[in-house]
């Protein structure tokens, strides 16, 4: 029996109490957000016991949450990750030739699933490179997990060889920024990370001293099942009727989908042929939509294309979705329905 995470709400399916998750129909859909089967990842399974290092419990952690992919280049300061990631069959580790590849395939894999993968550096300057990568993925709200080797706990500040202060590094950029010191606070840290990345949407940074590394670690797994609750949002119905009023009125709607709207994209497509309006696309929310769809007119704003700009420009109402009027998709003043999961 295994447990399942819908990468849009984190709701739980267990096998257990709900029956097996394969055998589920294709059009299966989350009963809290309706987002569609293959938008749930598996949670891996716990292992307990005796003469496990911390390397050990990390990734064990890490697994039990959905992980399933480690990017990065092995050095002296993570090597002990790295054996952990071999001992264990839930995770791959793929190799790549530089660091930044590294955060950038983190970044990507996190944008197009909404589940966290991780990139891994060694110390010093393997950390420094994974920085452009990971401002990509804070940036584009990607959830990501950055782990970084450290120098042994009795020479972080002493100016040592490839030691810098990782923490101060990755604090502006990230929304969980932690140095693992103590074996037994590997699991709650861990955890903390993966929720805080999942939860915000963004970059979680763990740094593991060398020596910590290879300590052994009597702390447990934590299941992931009621650390996050289900978010689910209904719309009041009043406003739903003032939605569906909007667009009866209006002559030449228009639809933009952004990158949010990816999970939606039937739903989107359900909707422009039901109410006959045409589709515009944001820079990053190109392949929402197939591009031959007859109702598709391209991607609007700096980079977009002639058809959107006019189709926009002539429209009487805009229902903008999953999107962030980003300054490059360039959306002028006007009627806006927007549909979005941040309120802000």
């Amino acid at each position: 029996m295994a447990d399942f995470r819908c990468t849009v709400c984190n709701y739980i399916f267990h096998e257990e109490n709900e029956g097996e998750f394969d055998s589920l129909p294709v059009e299966w859909r989350c009963p809290v957000c309706n987002a569609p089967k293959d938008a749930f990842v598996r949670l891996g399974s716990r292992s307990m016991g005796t003469g496990r290092t911390v390397s050990d419990v990390f990734i064990e952690q890490l697994a039990a949450w959905g992980v399933r992919y480690v990017f990065g280049i092995p050095g002296t300061s993570t090597l002990g990750l790295v054996d952990a990631i071999r001992r264990n069959s839930d995770v791959r580790y793929i190799q790549v030739r530089h660091e930044a590849a590294a955060a950038f395939m983190a970044s990507a894999y996190g944008k197009l699933t909404g589940n966290p993968a991780v990139c891994l550096a060694v110390a010093g300057p393997g950390a420094s490179n994974l920085i452009t990568g990971l401002l990509d993925a804070a940036l584009d709200r990607a959830p990501v997990i950055a782990v970084t080797g450290q120098v042994e706990t009795y020479r972080i500040g002493t100016g040592a060889s490839q030691e810098i202060d990782q923490h101060s590094l990755f604090e502006s950029l990230t929304v969980y920024n932690m140095t693992i010191i103590s074996p037994d606070e590997t699991p709650e840290i861990v955890g903390e990370a993966l929720k805080h990345a999942i939860i915000e949407r963004g970059v979680s940074h763990i740094d593991v001293p060398r020596d910590v590394q290879t300590m052994e670690c009597t702390a447990e797994v934590r299941p992931l099942a009621g650390s996050i609750a289900p978010v689910s949002v209904t719309v009041p119905r009043h406003q739903l009727k003032d939605a569906a009023s909007l667009i009866d009125s209006a002559e030449r709607p228009i639809i933009i989908a952004g990158f949010g709207a990816l999970e939606a994209a039937e739903s989107v497509v359900e909707l422009a042929e039901r109410i006959g309006a045409g589709i515009v696309t944001t820079f990053r929310g190109k392949g929402v939509v197939d591009n031959h769809h007859p109702l598709y007119l391209g991607c609007h704003g700096s980079l977009g294309s002639t058809a959107a700009a006019e189709a926009v420009r002539k429209a009487d109402l805009l229902i903008v979705i999953g999107s962030s009027f980003s300054d490059l998709t360039q959306l002028p003043p006007g009627r806006i329905l927007q549909i979005d999961i941040d309120p802000s």
